[in-house]
Parts: C-alpha cells; sequence; structure tokens
C-alpha cells in the first residue's frame, strides 16, 4: 500500500542458476507473450476471448506493488473499500460489491485454490504478500462458469512461481525506505529451486516486510501521546512441490503460510492535522493464514483432468476502540 511520500534507499538482487547464460547479440526489442490460465489453460493474453488485466512479476517489481490495495492502483477496475487496517477491507471488480452481508462478488485464488471468506464483521479479504509471484490475474466478470457464484464480479488470481525440474536457482532481494512523515520500513524476500531428481523439485520462497507506521495518536489536549503507532510486519512462507512420475502426470503439493501484525489502524481524523488520531488506544490487528493443497492434473491427448484438494484456515484477532463514539466523550454532559 501506498504511504506517505517515500524515498527508496536501497536495493540489493542476488541470483545464482546451474547454467552460464551467455549475453544475446544486440537486437531490436521483442515483445514476449504474456501466458495466462485464467481459462484453466495456458494460452498467451492475446488469444484470449475475455477482458483481463495481467500483472506479471516485472510488472509488479517496477511498480512497487507488495500488496492487493497496490493492484488498485494499477489494474483499471478493480477497487476496495479499505477499513482501516489490511486485511479488513472488501475488494471488487467492474464496481460490482454486494453492498452488505457476509457474500463476495469477487472470487480470489492462489493458484488454483479458492481463499474467499467473505466478509465477518471486522474482517475482509485475505491480502497475501507478493513475493515469487509469478503474475497477478484479474478477469473481469461474470465468471460463474469456471469460478462459481462468488465471482459474479470478477476473479483475481495470484499465480505463483512454480518449481522447475532439473535446474538449481534461486535470488535474494531486499530494500528498504525513508517516508516524508513517520518511519521507514523495507522488506527482504528470497527464493531458491531444488533439483531433487529427474522428476522430482522444490521451491522454497518467504519474505519479511516490514511498513513504518505514521499515523500520531493526540490527546483531549490536541498534543501528541503516541507517534507512529500503526507500524506493520509480514512474514511469510511457501514450499511448492513438483513431481511428474509419469509421462502426462503431474502432482504438485503446496504449503504456504502468512502472519500480518498490524499494530494500529491506519484511520486518522483531518480536522486534528495530517495523520492524527484520537482514539486512546491502540487498535491493533493479528492475521493468520495457512493454506495446504495438492494439484494433480493429467494430461490425455488435447484433455487435461485437473483435481485440486486444498485445506484453508485463518484466524483474525482485532482490538477496537470505540470510546470516541461514546456520547459522554463527543458531548460532555452539561451541568447545571
Amino acid at each position: 500500500m501506498r504511504l506517505p511520500s517515500q524515498s527508496l534507499l536501497s536495493s540489493i538482487l542476488l541470483a545464482t542458476a546451474a547454467s552460464t547464460l551467455a549475453a544475446p547479440p544486440p537486437s531490436a526489442d521483442v515483445l514476449e507473450d504474456v501466458i495466462v490460465t485464467a481459462n484453466k489453460v495456458a494460452e498467451p493474453l492475446n488469444k484470449v476471448a475475455a477482458s483481463i488485466g495481467v500483472m506479471t512479476a516485472a510488472d509488479l517489481a517496477s511498480s512497487r506493488s507488495v500488496d492487493l490495495q497496490d493492484l488498485v492502483n494499477h489494474v483499471p477496475g478493480v477497487s476496495s473499500d479499505f477499513a482501516g487496517a489490511p486485511g479488513t477491507a472488501s475488494f471488487a471488480v467492474r464496481g460490482i460489491s454486494a453492498g452488505g452481508g457476509t457474500s463476495t462478488t469477487t472470487g480470489m485464488y492462489i493458484d488454483d485454490v479458492s481463499i474467499n471468506f467473505g466478509n465477518f464483521g471486522f474482517a475482509g479479504a485475505f491480502e497475501p504478500a507478493f513475493f515469487d509471484m509469478d503474475r497477478v490475474e484479474v478477469l473481469r466478470g461474470p465468471q460463474g462458469t469456471l469460478y462459481g457464484a462468488e465471482s459474479f464480479g470478477g476473479t483475481i488470481r495470484f499465480v505463483n512461481t512454480a518449481p522447475t525440474l532439473g535446474s538449481f536457482e534461486g535470488y535474494l532481494a531486499a530494500d528498504g525506505y525513508v517516508q516524508s512523515k513517520g518511519a521507514g520500513g523495507g522488506s527482504a524476500q528470497g527464493a531458491v529451486n531444488l533439483p531433487i531428481a529427474p522428476t522430482l523439485a522444490l521451491r522454497l520462497a518467504g519474505i519479511y516486510q516490514h511498513d513504518g507506521g505514521f499515523v500520531d495518536h493526540v490527546g483531549s489536549s490536541g498534543a501528541t501521546v503516541r507517534t507512529n503507532t500503526n507500524g506493520q510486519t509480514i512474514t511469510a512462507a511457501r514450499a511448492t512441490l513438483v513431481w511428474e512420475p509419469a509421462e502426462g502426470l503431474r502432482v504438485t503439493p503446496l504449503v504456504e503460510y502468512q502472519h500480518t501484525d498490524n499494530r494500529d489502524t491506519w484511520t486518522y481524523d483531518r480536522s486534528l492535522g495530517e495523520y492524527k488520531s484520537p482514539r486512546l488506544l491502540d487498535e491493533p490487528l493479528q492475521d493468520r493464514f495457512r493454506l495446504a493443497a495438492v494439484t494433480t492434473a493429467f494430461e490425455f491427448g488435447v484433455h487435461t483432468l485437473t483435481s485440486v484438494t486444498s485445506y484453508v484456515n485463518r484466524e483474525i484477532d482485532r482490538i477496537q476502540d470505540y470510546t470516541i463514539y461514546d456520547v459522554g466523550y463527543v458531548a460532555p454532559p452539561v451541568v447545571a
């Protein structure tokens, strides 16, 4: 998410591969095909008869997009009703939203696993950290035929980088920033692809991301009592295995975990000044997400039979301060 204006401090990128790549001879710029799987088959984006927005890994890196809120700023037709902290917003495609209740009109998937949770109380859509991601696909709806009733407005797919057979490679990247108002932050992420056997490969990836706070709490006198309270830390890890025991058969187990530790709400009261909040207490949020899945694909001729078995669990703990809504606080009683 975009915070107060930021300046990038540093960027480090290390990579390793089993083979040495020779520099290609100078040539005219060539546009590479963007391959998507929106229709359950891999095909070039310009051949898909549907309205799709795609951000590749290069697009995500160049735009410094780190989460779903950044996606709203770069993909036309995607909107959100940010509700004070990551993990509390609802997302809509083409402006079609449920308008209340616990249902949702935007389907969300990690690879082929549904991560829709609906809108329960003060919890919104799960917002996965963008790390070791091949691309993000936004399919403008309705997409009920392929993705079910909860994709009436559209579908957002987070496609992870898949393990590669026979190749040892990896990378490590880090960056940091300072803000014009608030504390600095930064992140470090990396991945490694391990060829275990000719038909077996494992890919491990992880990220640590800290976003500095920028909201200050003020007391009844208007004086600042706490600064930069809404810092946030995200830690996430993923393990993906690819096994091809026979020709045309591909088994892909996946395990992923993410913990979002948000220390306070991001909302503030403009009447008190820039990024000032009158709340007496911090409003922390803990969001823990767990996913385990096995995808099995069997190709026979021009057809592919795919089975997806998954377990998804999400736990949210949130504290909210309702003192400012108390009549005695907003309008003290008048003593005759």
